[in-house]
């Protein structure tokens, strides 16, 4: 006969095939029969979270809470909802929580580090990121974080430094790639950008917005062909992607291609009403072509 956590397995991996429905179904089942199964109640809430149904999740995950009260997976996983929907200090106190039973637990310090970044507390979020790397020197997440904070501070070697950090903890770290790469085009170090953004497009491929990175560090490099075939690649990838539209007619701008750019900045303004920006350019193009 398999075993529970046989089929809360079994459900995991339809969840990780796409299969969520199934899941749900097998998770439903574990738990109708096994109404404390801990294991059931947090893969339930991790496959509600992965397909929006927010307020469902943060219920089971309560669930498994009540099931556990030690857990910090749960505390962490309901704070990680409520940050993503903006309620940064809920998210705070949940991660408390988690730390209050386990003052050691490093995912509850990165958490809380991100919150307090999305509340614009740079000194509480470098606080919190301190406190993980007190605990574990070689958490790339929380170098990664702190080098984030760093860069909003403008302190762009620092920040270089902590995401240099990042990637000698983990190799595969690829937003440690993407930011480092941003903060060498901050420095103007554009050339020394381009490989480190490579590293990162081939790590996570589907992510537009390096592509978009990659075509500012060719255009800083006064290579603007490159640039724009950069900025097509992440349209291509997100169409209705505005920043990217403008990207691209700004490039276009430069290489005196002035209504191939007064199109872009049309259609910045047909997706994104209040591109105030995309509108600006677009006239000084007009006043260009005069």
């Amino acid at each position: 006969m398999t075993s529970s956590n046989d089929r809360v397995t079994e459900g995991k991996n339809l969840a990780m095939q796409g299969n969520t429905a199934e899941a749900l179904q097998i998770f439903d089942s574990v738990i109708q029969q096994e109404p404390k199964n801990f294991a059931a109640w947090y893969a339930k809430g991790t496959v509600l979270r992965g397909v929006g149904k927010l307020e469902e999740a943060v219920n089971a995950y309560q669930k498994a809470s009540e099931i556990d009260p030690e857990s910090t997976d749960a505390y962490c996983a309901v704070g990680g909802i409520l940050a993503d929907v903006g309620q940064h200090d809920r998210a705070i106190a949940c991660f408390d929580e988690a730390i209050k039973i386990e003052a050691t637990c490093v995912k509850a310090h990165c958490f809380k580090a991100f919150a307090y970044d999305a509340k614009d507390d740079m000194q509480a979020s470098i606080k919190c990121c301190n406190m993980a790397l007190m605990i574990d020197p070689k958490c790339a997440m929380a170098h990664n974080q702190k080098g984030a904070v760093l860069s909003v501070l403008e302190k762009h070697e620092e920040a270089m430094d902590c995401y240099n950090k990042a990637i000698e903890c983990d190799k595969d770290f690829a937003i440690a790639y993407a930011n480092k790469g941003v903060e060498l085009c901050k420095l103007t170090r554009f050339s020394e950008a381009i490989p480190v953004l490579d590293e990162a497009i081939r790590l996570t491929p589907d992510d537009a917005s390096l592509y978009l990175n990659k075509g500012n560090a060719f255009k800083g490099l006064g290579n603007v062909e490159q640039a724009i075939i950069n900025f097509d690649k992440a349209l291509s990838m997100e169409p209705e992607n505005p920043i990217f539209s403008f990207a691209k007619g700004v490039a276009l701008k430069d290489f005196g291609k002035y209504d191939e750019a007064i199109a872009c900045f049309d259609r910045c303004v047909q997706i994104e009403p209040t591109f105030e920006m995309a509108k600006m350019q677009k006239q000084e193009v007009l006043r260009l072509k005069k």
